[in-house]
């Protein structure tokens, strides 16, 4: 993940604390679901930490909860047996703007 962001320093210490956390989050996610033909991988996580780091990068913020909120439901929604807002609540909670 840090990968994707070490092209621009800002967009990475921005993302610091948070890339652990979507990390961890996601494999919460992916592991449970490997049973099932129809599941997230790593695409859909790249995915997510390119659209958060997108958002750091036109921002030059750290990513809104509302932002997160955004790049989680498009790239983990469609299954009908996975919240996942719920498997990245943790990371959610740790945003600044938690109004």
């Amino acid at each position: 993940a840090r990968g994707i962001c070490e092209h621009d320093q800002r967009v990475l210490t921005q993302l610091q604390t948070k890339l652990g956390d979507l990390a961890k989050a996601y494999t919460n996610l992916y592991r449970p679901q490997l049973k099932d033909r129809e599941y997230f991988g790593l695409r859909d996580f790249y995915s997510l930490i390119k659209m958060v780091s997108s958002f750091c990068r036109t921002s030059d913020h750290p990513p809104s909860r509302a932002q997160l909120e955004h790049a989680i439901k498009r790239n983990f929604s469609g299954r009908d047996d996975i919240d996942p807002l719920q498997e990245f609540r943790q990371v959610l909670e740790t945003c600044a703007d938690q109004t």
